[in-house]
């Protein structure tokens, strides 16, 4: 299953919790208490979730005799662990741990004071949770064992925490902003685009793409930018060839996000102008003789020059209607 790592390189822990004591010195000593810091380290040449571990704990222990009397213990621990994420934030981890441990005993009555250093060992299983700018809790169910006085001395420790890691808090604030960049970036190309700065809207619209090539809408308007483009081009290529009527439609769909567009379908409405009235004759003429198709490419060309023409709005759907009801008998 696959999630996203956050507690890559170094994660800072620590932890707190009760610890039960059991076996031999379980008639002697109250169940107590355990503290740790440490820290984990990601290991990625192994495997992307596999942690070497290491740090510092210590744990406190009453005499059932006497509440005066203590056993403290000072642990320094080195492991490995391996986290397995159950869903995006949330992970099931195990290790086992190597232990040195200094045990220090003072016993009110007696006025002893004993210590010793001996080995020890431990396993683990719990799990971790991701909170967000670097921060995570964390809950473990520890197994631990030693000797101590030639007796094995064991205890089961439920520890919970807190979990650190500044690379996830940096790369938190990054996302932050990048995310605020985003939605800058593609705000400010909507507002070129409406406003016709074509070329600045490009350049907006194609820097959010190599930041983030799924942003939510921007697809869209990448299309529509090659559309106009296209549309540009063509009208530039009839243009070049003086075919203005050709060019009119292009520049009409490009015109209102190209001011060079706009200026060039004004320009080309312009020049074609004068020929207006007689197109508008000619197209007449064309309806009142029922060459009703021929009336229809006449008054669609006046539209093209002249949008708000009235003849043409006039004569236009009345030629359309007539061409359809011909069509519907011939087809009977």
């Amino acid at each position: 299953m696959s999630a996203e790592n956050y507690y890559k390189e170094i994660t800072i822990t620590a932890s707190a919790g009760p610890s039960y004591i059991s076996g031999f010195y379980e008639d002697y000593l109250q169940d107590g208490m355990s503290y740790g810091i440490g820290a984990f380290y990601n290991l990625p040449f192994l495997n992307s979730n596999t942690y070497f571990l290491g740090g510092l704990s210590f744990s406190s222990y009453e005499m059932l005799v006497n509440s005066n009397s203590m056993l403290q213990q000072y642990d320094i621990y080195a492991g490995g662990m391996f986290a397995y994420p159950l869903m995006s934030y949330i992970f099931i981890n195990t290790g086992i741990t190597l232990r040195g441990i200094y045990s220090m005993l003072d016993t009110e009555n007696t006025k002893r004071h004993e210590t010793t250093i001996k080995p020890g060992y431990s396993v683990f299983i719990g799990g971790m949770t991701y909170l967000g700018r670097g921060v995570g809790l964390f809950i473990n169910a520890e197994y631990r064992m030693s000797e101590l006085s030639s007796e094995k001395f064991k205890t089961a420790e439920l520890r919970g925490g807190l979990t650190y890691n500044f690379g996830d808090y940096r790369e938190d604030i990054e996302s932050r902003l990048n995310a605020d960049k985003k939605i800058a970036l593609f705000d400010r190309g909507i507002s070129e685009f409406r406003n016709k700065n074509f070329n600045e809207a490009k350049k907006l619209f194609s820097d959010l793409h190599q930041m983030d090539s799924e942003y939510p809408g921007l697809d869209y308007y990448l299309q529509r930018v090659a559309e106009i483009e296209e549309n540009r081009k063509t009208a530039e290529q009839y243009l070049s060839q003086k075919n203005s009527l050709k060019a009119i439609p292009y520049l009409a769909s490009c015109s209102p996000y190209i001011k060079d567009c706009e200026l060039k379908l004004i320009q080309q409405r312009k020049i074609l102008m004068s020929n207006i009235t007689a197109w508008e004759k000619e197209g007449i003429n064309l309806y009142d003789n029922r060459q009703y198709k021929e009336c229809i490419i006449m008054m669609e060309k006046i539209l093209l020059v002249d949008p708000e023409n009235k003849s043409a709005n006039i004569y236009l759907p009345r030629a359309v209607k007539r061409n359809r009801a011909i069509e519907s008998l011939q087809s009977e």
